[in-house]
């Protein structure tokens, strides 16, 4: 795999970085927007939403944090709740160095979902690092080109951090249940299939549903399991 490959650490973010897809939005595979008549629960009022992956590994829970990341959290939020965007999409790519996986791009039939949302400005100056089980969306070599790829950190990246010589990648989140799943993903073998890279062997490690969960009476915030 990627992390056992003895590379420079340039070369390293730049491979990572080409990895993430320069999506241009629109194409014949736009999600719709599917508003959920019966919803009652607001995210927008909610200064932590809670967000669940069910995958056909299990589940992964997420807490976001709109303080530090508005931006991507509304970003995240509007594929979430109105396209369903990630409903059927899988984990399509599994790192070694940096340790994360990643998705929001491909289908189970490897076809490709395109966001119909503008580019996010990076918000990877915001404090928060890429430490072992924090949620961060993925760009390419231009730092603003984020949209609908997010990642898992699966160790302490800090790599990935933004710092004075660059923009990294922007935390917007933590896993609080499920740390264990995305570990498994992680230990998946891997293959290259056509032009890409490090894409998991069948059966695909596929999200099924994602939705916002309302949070339960005497909810408590600091259930993180990431390590800061």
């Amino acid at each position: 795999m990627f992390a056992r490959k003895i590379i420079g650490l340039p070369i390293i973010l730049a491979l990572f970085a080409v990895g993430c897809a320069v999506e241009t939005g629109g194409g014949e595979e736009e999600a719709a927007a599917t508003e959920d008549p019966t919803s009652t629960y607001d995210s927008a009022e909610d200064p932590s939403p809670i967000v669940v992956l069910e995958t056909t590994m299990g589940n992964i829970v997420l807490q976001l944090d709109r303080e530090n990341a508005p931006k991507s959290v509304a970003n995240f939020l509007t594929h979430i709740e109105r396209m369903k965007f990630y409903d059927g999409l899988f984990f399509h790519r599994i790192l070694g160095q940096p340790a994360v996986i990643q998705a929001g791009m491909l289908d189970s039939t490897y076809a490709r979902r395109l966001s119909p949302t503008a580019f996010l400005d990076n918000e990877g100056g915001n404090g928060l690092k890429n430490v072992r089980g924090t949620v961060a969306m993925a760009h390419a070599a231009d730092p603003n080109s984020a949209k609908s790829e997010f990642f898992i950190n699966i160790e302490d990246n800090p790599m990935l951090d933004t710092d004075e010589e660059k923009w990294g990648w922007a935390v917007f989140g933590t896993v609080i249940e499920g740390m264990d799943v995305a570990e498994a993903i992680h230990e998946l073998p891997t293959r290259d299939r056509g032009r890409r890279e490090f894409v998991p062997e069948e059966p695909l490690p596929i999200i099924l549903r994602a939705y916002v969960q309302p949070k339960p009476e005497g909810w408590q915030e600091d259930t993180s399991e990431a390590e800061h």
